[in-house]
């Protein structure tokens, strides 16, 4: 009937749906995933755990097609310039982050999260110089009591990276961030440097 007016019947029908969660605690998923099909969207569907391996699920009831399993692969690939793909940067924003949120950090842990800034990719590097060494600059220059290890691990990890950049020869990167980007901070207080 619907031929006989011009207009064809859809050609396509929902069978189920699916969801994907995109953040495990704080990093973005990355990786392939396997997904299983509901026959509706239920309140507070997204609160759904998935056990794994057909053991079942937590949360609201759901309506699964084929008892819960895997009926479909879905994987993601980050293409972000505001997160990181690097582990030890992304764990190093993570605890700067915290800081700043005036969150204790411990400063033990904080140093080896500055250690780890010298395993960074040379790409990551680049790409993410700018907030890096504002953060380092900030872990050196903080007015809140900051232990003498996290003062000189934050140097360390400046020289480095100056010199990993200087020896990609991308000098031009350190260049834009000193013109561009770079800002001295005034103190609170008017001490000379010497007092």
């Amino acid at each position: 009937r619907g031929s006989r007016h011009g207009k064809l019947p859809p050609v396509e029908s929902i069978v189920g749906y699916s969801w994907l969660k995109l953040l495990d605690g704080s990093k973005l998923l990355r990786d392939s995933v396997g997904l299983s099909v509901s026959t509706s969207l239920p309140p507070g569907y997204l609160s759904v755990v998935q056990f794994g391996m057909g053991k079942g699920y937590s949360g609201p009831k759901v309506e699964w097609i084929d008892s819960c399993k895997e009926l479909f692969r879905a994987g993601t690939r980050l293409v972000s310039t505001v997160n990181t793909q690097d582990e030890p940067l992304h764990h190093f924003f993570w605890l700067c982050d915290n800081i700043s949120n005036t969150q204790p950090a411990h400063d033990v842990e904080l140093c080896r999260a500055i250690k780890d800034v010298h395993t960074i990719t040379i790409a990551s590097l680049i790409h993410f110089l700018p907030v890096i060494m504002n953060q380092l600059l900030r872990l050196l220059l903080r007015e809140s009591p900051c232990s003498e290890e996290v003062a000189s691990h934050s140097l360390k990890a400046l020289i480095h990276l100056v010199e990993q950049v200087s020896m990609a020869q991308r000098d031009e990167v350190l260049h834009t961030y000193l013109k561009y980007i770079f800002k001295t901070q005034r103190l609170s207080t008017r001490k000379t440097i010497h007092e």
